[in-house]
């Protein structure tokens, strides 16, 4: 008997399904933010009183400054990870968190910029480590299904519920300096 062959035989469950939605959030973090930054850039900086010659250095710092983290963070949580996910797996919602709800409290670009790093450590954690966790718990038949729900449909989430929660804050008429930085916030 093949020790996998319990999960191989599983039909689709709900198991299945929170396993594949949960492991998914670390891309639908990369889908939000992207997003989110993209749509709130000119207010973010705008509110972070950043001067003209300053912006187009801050736009490129402020867009790349996530996908830095990435690099970061799946290099070392990919060696790390060869002694176990299990134990770090928390650690990158922990880091994605925790950067999000900071970003709210920024004073300065900078401040922002090293957030934004921190989230992107995060999420480069998840992406290492969630591709693996979902074939893992899912059946063979469905596991194509499970990581496509797991990567493709959470990231595309992501990116709709930043555009919601943006266009949100506009309908309500939010000022537009909260709106820059609301959406992080969410995210």
């Amino acid at each position: 008997m093949k020790p996998f062959s319990y999960i191989d035989n599983l039909k689709w469950n709900k198991f299945i399904s929170k396993n594949a939605f949960v492991t998914g959030m670390g891309v639908f973090t990369v889908g939000y933010e992207g997003t989110a930054i993209s749509l709130t850039l000119l207010i973010t900086l705008s509110s972070l009183h950043v001067v003209s010659s300053e912006k187009p250095i801050l736009e490129g710092l402020l867009v790349s400054s996530g996908y830095f983290g990435m690099v970061i963070g799946g290099v070392i949580f990919g060696i790390l990870s060869n002694k176990g996910r299990k134990k770090y797996y928390g650690i990158d919602v922990l880091l994605m968190g925790i950067g999000s709800a900071a970003q709210f409290l920024v004073n300065s670009p900078i401040e922002l910029v090293l957030l934004r790093i921190v989230i992107g450590v995060g999420v480069g954690a998840d992406l290492v480590l969630s591709p693996v966790i979902i074939p893992e718990n899912s059946n063979s038949k469905d596991r194509g299904k499970a990581i496509a729900i797991g990567r493709v449909v959470m990231i595309t989430l992501g990116d709709i519920a930043a555009s919601l929660v943006f266009l949100g804050l506009l309908l309500a008429h939010v000022n537009p300096h909260l709106c820059g930085e609301s959406p992080y916030l969410w995210g």
